[in-house]
Formats: structure tokens, C-alpha cells, sequence
């Protein structure tokens, strides 16, 4: 099975774990973007710049630890019991910038019993796991277990991605984390970007990895670039890559070899522009086999009548096409359910799969435009949804 057999049997219990925290928490996709959040406290800055620091190698003095538990302590018996969770957790993380884990784990314990949502306990439940590839899997457990974006998860996965001396990837994840994050952070923990971004051009040269940034902004997607934006956004290929981060390069070969990218996206290594209709059979591809469904849809509208129609991108709520729109697709109506997408289309089945299960939608008039490019920010949209 891979790598991933060999981290799953340590990481069982640490993932579990986090999937506790959030019980009670929203089980809905990461919204789109990264959400801002607000300017943290004077302690959390004073300890993001230590931990930073501590990242780096740098010496840490320990007036400055000491002064730092001391308000905590006092702020941790006082408030309502998320305020209390919040101080503990950060003397948690304050014991392992001084590398005394045990110490960590005991305010840990208290913390989590105050308030399991509370964010720097959910941190400090990460950083308690050494293994940064453990680390970088619980986090997008707790990333994809939020109702909203939570832009210190990424920077817990830039982190870990840095340890594992993943450049590529760390300098796409700070960047990411950097733009839902006060300037703070990036005062704190900007030298490990620049450093992963020195890195990651040593190795790239010219025509180095493009960031995830880069390929959301894509206005026309590569296979690339679709597999790339996957593995940054959702665990859809993880039985296959493992919880390692590959490279494009790496990435292309595997999802290839796997049998989950058309042949049609295979003739340029992977370089090629993907059209709706090929990202539709894409996206379908990794939704059946995550849900385990079978679904023939070409024979289910083998008898198609007019009466019954796709979901359109102007009428969410209503299925039914207008007479007007129906009059204008005219004979069309007669081949399917979609306009401009035969029964006998190679794409129609992953088409209509996508179309009925809410990941993708047709145009006003009742269109699919197959043949159209695909946006990297579309995709992200589409690959979010059908990871839910």
C-alpha cells in the first residue's frame, strides 16, 4: 500500500484523535479562500515570535519564557473556560519551544477538557506529534474539519512541509497561510518562507513548480495543475500518494499509473489544457471510487423525455428547463438531458454524475461547453465539492 501503510500504523491514533475534537464541529468543506483572522493578542504575538524564532535554530533567551509563562499562568485563572483553554494551550507550546514535552502534554490534557474547539489547543495538539508527516495529515483532519477556512492549519502544514524539506511544497503552503494571516505571522515565521522559496528555485530553476497560488489564479488549467490544486486541497489521492507531497513530476506518474486521469491528458506528460468535459471525467473518477457508487447514467436517460432535466447554473432550486430554452436547444433535447452533450458522448456518464450530484452545473440554457478550459479556480470550487 505504499508508503502510507508504514505512517498509517503510527498516525491511527493521532488522527482519531483529531476527528474527536471535532465531533461536534461543522463537517462542511473548507470555504472558498482562506478566511482573515483577527489580529491576535499581545501573548500569542510575543509567542508565534518565539516559536518562530525556535523554528529557526535561533536562541531563545529564557527571561523571555519565564515573563511570558508568568502572564499566562495568571490569565489561565482567569475568564470563561475557552479564555482559560486558550492560556494553557500556550504554555503547552512555551514547554516545547524549551524542548520539555512532557511538561506540554499535562497542560494539553487540561486544556482540551476546557474547550476541545479552542484553535491554539488544536495547535498544540499538532506540534505534540513529532513526526511532521503525522503532523501535516492531522492538520488537514482539522483543516477539512472546520466550517471556515482556518489559515493557521496551512501554516501548521507549511511547517511541517518545511521539516520534511518538502521546498516546493512548504513555499506554496506560507504563501497560502500568509494571505489569511495577520503580519504578525509573517514577521514571525517570513525567514522559513524565504528560505523554502530559496530552496525550491535551486532546485526548479527557470521553470520551477508553479505555487498553488499560481495554478488557482490559472485561467486555463493543466492536468498538472488539476492534480496539484487535489493534492493541496483535499485527501482524495492519498491512498495512492500516501501522506507524502509530491511533485508535479511525481504526482502526474502516480495518478497516471492509477488508472484515474483520462488517456486523452496523458499525450504531453501532463502539460496539457483540461477541458470541462475532461475534468468532469476526472473529478468523477476520484467521487465514485471515494463513495463507492456505480451509476450508469448514459442508460438511466436511455428513455430521456423533455419533461425531466440537469440542474442549470441559473435555477438551483428548480430543474426544470423553461419552454423558451427548450424550444431553443430544440432536437437537441431529444439526445439527453444536456444540450450540447450527446447520450453517446465518451464524457456524458462523468457529466451527468457531476451535474446530479451538485459538484458541477450547466449554463442558463441548459450547456455543459465541454470543450471550454478550465479555470484553476473553478476546479477548485468543483474538486471542494465532490470531496465533501
Amino acid at each position: 500500500m505504499r508508503r502510507f501503510s508504514v505512517y498509517i500504523a503510527t498516525a491511527a491514533a493521532v488522527v482519531y484523535g483529531a476527528l474527536f475534537l471535532f465531533s461536534c464541529a461543522s463537517t462542511s468543506s473548507v470555504s472558498e479562500g482562506t478566511v482573515p483572522i483577527a489580529s491576535v493578542s499581545d501573548y500569542e504575538t510575543e509567542l508565534i515570535r518565539l516559536d518562530g524564532a525556535r523554528l529557526q535554530g535561533n536562541i531563545v533567551r529564557v527571561a523571555q519564557l519565564r515573563e511570558l509563562s508568568a502572564a499566562l499562568i495568571e490569565e489561565s485563572q482567569n475568564g470563561n473556560e475557552s479564555a482559560k483553554a486558550r492560556s494553557l494551550a500556550m504554555l503547552g507550546r512555551l514547554e516545547l519551544i524549551q524542548g520539555r514535552s512532557d511538561l506540554a502534554k499535562k497542560y494539553y490534557e487540561q486544556a482540551v477538557s476546557l474547550d476541545s474547539q479552542e484553535i491554539q489547543v488544536q495547535i498544540l495538539f499538532l506540534r505534540l506529534e513529532e513526526d511532521p508527516s503525522v503532523r501535516f495529515a492531522c492538520a488537514d483532519v482539522l483543516l477539512y474539519g472546520n466550517s471556515t477556512s482556518e489559515p493557521r492549519f496551512v501554516l501548521e502544514q507549511a511547517i511541517a512541509s518545511y521539516q520534511l524539506k518538502d521546498f516546493r511544497m512548504a513555499a506554496a503552503l506560507f504563501d497560502t497561510a500568509f494571505a489569511g494571516l495577520t503580519d504578525d505571522f509573517r514577521s514571525a515565521y517570513g525567514a522559513l518562507q524565504e528560505y523554502a522559496w530559496k530552496m525550491r528555485g535551486s532546485t526548479g530553476g527557470e521553470g520551477s513548480e508553479p505555487s498553488v497560488s499560481d495554478y488557482i489564479a490559472s485561467s486555463e488549467l493543466t492536468v498538472r495543475g488539476m492534480l496539484m490544486l487535489t493534492q493541496a486541497e483535499t485527501t482524495l489521492l492519498q491512498d495512492f500518494t500516501g501522506v507524502r507531497l509530491l511533485s508535479s513530476q511525481e504526482l502526474f506518474e502516480e495518478v497516471y499509473s492509477a488508472g484515474l486521469i483520462p488517456s486523452s491528458l496523458a499525450v504531453e506528460g501532463g502539460f496539457e489544457i483540461v477541458t470541462r468535459a475532461q475534468c468532469a471525467q476526472y473529478v468523477w473518477t476520484l467521487y465514485q471510487r471515494t463513495h463507492r457508487i456505480a451509476v450508469d447514467y448514459t442508460e438511466k436517460y436511455r428513455n430521456y423525455s423533455p419533461a425531466v432535466h440537469m440542474r442549470t447554473a441559473d435555477a438551483e432550486s428548480d430543474s426544470v428547463m423553461t419552454n423558451e430554452i427548450q424550444d431553443t436547444v430544440g432536437s437537441q433535447l431529444q439526445k439527453g438531458p444536456i444540450a450540447d452533450v450527446p447520450l453517446d458522448s465518451e464524457f456524458f456518464n462523468a457529466i451527468a454524475g457531476c451535474l446530479e450530484n451538485n459538484i458541477m452545473k450547466l449554463d442558463g440554457n441548459g450547456c455543459f461547453n465541454p470543450d471550454i478550459p478550465v479555470s484553476g479556480s473553478e476546479f477548485l470550487v468543483w474538486i471542494r465539492a465532490a470531496a465533501q
